[in-house]
């Protein structure tokens, strides 16, 4: 609004500053930012642990320990989110060498030899899982 705009530049002109420069009310934060860069950067090094160990972790550089709520919610803040891991079908060298030999001499079949092949195993797969999991 018109007022708004007014205050500001008078806060502006009078204290070279605008009115967002004052000290906000309230509790301060539990983690600095250093606390935050810290915690980032425990995160990128063991990226597939759980948030209890971030927290233990994080706790042995601070002297004020936290909770792991707290390390949960900063995480939440930074956008990284905890995610179950899927299985996937394990394929050992040999195996990967096998199918490949298999495919370079099944790559010339028609349609119709495809048709002659009875299926016996059968295995889903999704690419977009909807049991929540990663």
């Amino acid at each position: 609004s018109r007022a708004t705009v007014s205050t500001v530049m008078r806060a502006y002109t009078k204290y070279d500053k605008t009115t967002s420069a004052k000290r906000r009310s309230g509790r301060k934060t539990t983690l600095t930012d250093r606390d935050r860069r810290i915690l980032n950067r425990i995160v990128a090094k063991q990226h597939k642990t759980t948030a209890t160990k971030v927290t233990a972790e994080l706790n042995s550089h601070l002297n004020n320990p936290v909770l792991t709520k707290t390390v949960r919610r900063e995480l939440h803040k930074s956008n990284i989110y905890g995610k179950a891991t899927i299985s996937k079908p394990f394929i050992t060298d040999a195996n990967a060498k096998l199918r490949k030999k298999w495919s370079h001499e099944h790559k010339t079949w028609t349609i119709d030899d495809w048709k002659n092949v009875v299926w016996s195993d059968q295995s889903s797969f999704t690419l977009f899982p909807t049991n929540g999991r990663a």
